[in-house]
């Protein structure tokens, strides 16, 4: 209870402050990810929304439509994956604290946490051994990952046109969670020639995120 006072005790503070000067901060806003979409491992495509809750404070929320479909190349480089089918989605959500900003100037800077979740099923063909290795088959196989992951982020958001497009560009560091699983019979083992290393289960790894958004302000 104590923490949440403080949180709130905090948040009143910041915007009594902010409230001394209007920001360009859009009130709403809709931002794109097209480096997203030349994401040879997991291609999506990725949307959100930011709102402004107070006049240096927003909340931005983005969700991922991830699918095979969206990848022209198919791994035509990568030959041990051309027969990858995947999907699943990813999503994120964070919350920006701006420096700072007059509305005659181009850019701000913000800093912030950021909380994101992302869900894959993966299928390749792949040789097991069935019927206690008695022969080998190929079939296909599933790995599903789940990962969790929150960083801390600094960037800034550049306005143009009379700040009704903007260029938001960001980098954070922190730390990921990931839950990998294959559907498989249960006689089933995987022989695999190529020395493939599989992701263990229930890992944590250090993460980074870095990346830039196109958008435009509705309100």
């Amino acid at each position: 209870m104590k923490k949440i006072f403080i949180i709130i005790t905090f948040l009143i503070a910041v915007n009594a402050y902010s409230q001394q000067k209007e920001t360009i901060v859009p009130q709403l806003a809709i931002k794109f990810n097209p480096v997203s979409l030349f994401d040879l491992r997991t291609t999506s495509f990725q949307a959100a929304f930011e709102y402004k809750i107070f006049p240096h404070i927003s909340a931005q929320v983005e969700g991922g439509y991830i699918s095979s479909d969206l990848n022209g190349l198919q791994y035509t480089m990568l030959e041990d994956f051309q027969s990858a089918v995947y999907q699943g989605y990813k999503l994120r959500a964070e919350l920006r604290f701006y420096a700072s900003a007059e509305l005659d100037q181009g850019y701000t800077f913000y800093m912030g946490p950021e909380f994101m979740k992302k869900h894959v099923i993966e299928t390749t063909e792949v040789d097991v051994l069935r019927y206690n290795e008695s022969f080998i088959q190929e079939m296909p196989k599933n790995e599903v990952s789940d990962i969790q992951a929150g960083h801390w982020k600094i960037g800034i958001q550049y306005y143009a046109k009379d700040h009704w497009f903007l260029f938001d560009m960001y980098v954070g560091t922190g730390i990921r969670y990931k839950k990998v699983r294959y559907d498989l019979p249960e006689d089933a083992t995987i022989s695999d020639n190529m020395f493939r290393m599989f992701p263990s289960d229930n890992v944590y790894l250090p993460s980074m995120v870095i990346g830039f958004k196109l958008g435009a302000r509705i309100i």
